[in-house]
């Protein structure tokens, strides 16, 4: 396809069917020779990420990324016309949690926790996993489990390794609040990565977490950085470094965030762009 507006209306129809705003992106449309035909950006007032595509026909079709991208999209997200919204809720099932737990791998390769370590958190709190569907595929999630005083005071301290987290110390929790608590992670499937489905999961999964009853207030939440990308995020919702990797037995910083009541997160997500309410 070379004309200029059918394209546009091809990148406006993968978006509204992924839910993406284009916002995000900018456009660019190349002749069959290869050469730029047109570059435009899909204005915003504000816009925080600005993701460049090229597309070239000297490429081959099986080696441009970008093509190979929007047949996945167009895969997942245009088998139908009607407009689906990626919705987040428990995680239902043993196979469910076994293809979250496949995204985490994929993500985190070693760093990841084994499946039988998951299994054994989830069994035992399963309100700790809030996953991002898409239909009903798992398409990402986020993990917020809670610690008991020993626990918290020993990741603290860098004497406990997240693989040492048992799901029997989360138990007494379904019934009880807890003050401390571990974020263990947020992850996607990589074509979602760059779009507004982390706004989606970010937003009504801390939403669902903070209708718990079990949250003792004031509470700390804490969570290890595995890469520099998930360090910015922490560190852009403020949280503060506890340890550096060196000390901890993960070889990964330790990152807090210190609670007073409810509406300090509520105020402070809201001031980052999320809608927890």
């Amino acid at each position: 396809m070379d004309d200029q507006t059918a394209l546009r209306h091809l990148a406006d129809r993968i978006a509204a069917n992924a839910n993406w705003d284009l916002c995000d992106y900018r456009l660019e449309i190349h002749s069959s020779e290869g050469q730029q035909a047109n570059h435009t950006a899909f204005e915003c007032p504000s816009t925080d990420f600005i993701i460049g595509n090229r597309f070239d026909s000297s490429e081959s079709l099986l080696d441009n990324p970008c093509l190979a991208a929007i047949r996945e999209a167009l895969r997942h997200f245009c088998a139908n016309d009607n407009h689906q919204q990626l919705r987040v809720g428990p995680v239902r099932s043993p196979a469910e949690l076994e293809d979250l737990w496949a995204i985490d791998n994929a993500a985190y390769g070693e760093a990841s926790i084994t499946c039988e370590r998951f299994q054994d958190w989830w069994s035992s709190f399963p309100l700790g996993l809030r996953a991002l569907f898409f239909k009903n595929r798992v398409m990402g999630a986020i993990g917020i489990w809670p610690l008991s005083n020993r626990c918290a005071r020993l990741l603290k301290s860098a004497q406990l390794k997240e693989s040492q987290l048992m799901g029997r110390t989360m138990r007494g929790y379904i019934d009880s609040p807890a003050r401390f608590w571990y974020v263990s992670g947020i992850v996607l499937r990589p074509q979602l990565v760059g779009s507004r489905a982390i706004k989606v999961l970010l937003s009504e999964g801390i939403a669902s977490w903070l209708k718990s009853p079990n949250i003792a207030f004031p509470c700390e939440l804490l969570a290890l950085a595995y890469s520099a990308q998930g360090q910015a995020l922490l560190e852009g919702f403020n949280f503060f470094r506890i340890q550096n990797a060196a000390a901890m037995p993960d070889h990964v910083p330790l990152f807090g965030l210190e609670l007073e009541n409810r509406g300090q997160l509520v105020s402070l997500l809201k001031g980052k762009g999320l809608d927890v309410e």
